[in-house]
């Protein structure tokens, strides 16, 4: 209710994000994944403040790669792109 009240004030940014949301749920987890296994295959005895940051990149890293994907395709196939990611 609060960002609904405020609506014509909230920050670009996160205006896309909710655009996008449906899709990005769906496909920020493969990025996870990937980033998290490249991580621990080039650093596999990082202590806790390495794997601290590693996942606050892992997690931003994985939402604007998803990001980029959904937006890709939303261009690439307009309106029937909602068959493929929801947006």
């Amino acid at each position: 209710y609060a960002l609904n009240a405020h609506e014509a004030r909230l920050p670009k940014a996160l205006m896309v994000l909710g655009t996008y949301a449906f899709s990005l749920y769906f496909l920020h987890f493969t990025f996870v994944w990937l980033l998290s296994e490249a991580f621990v295959k080039r650093l596999p005895d990082a202590g806790i403040p390495a794997l601290t940051l590693a996942g606050l990149a892992i997690y931003v890293l994985s939402i604007l790669l998803s990001l980029l994907l959904s937006m890709g395709i939303r261009r690439l196939l307009g309106r029937y792109s909602r068959y493929l990611i929801g947006t």
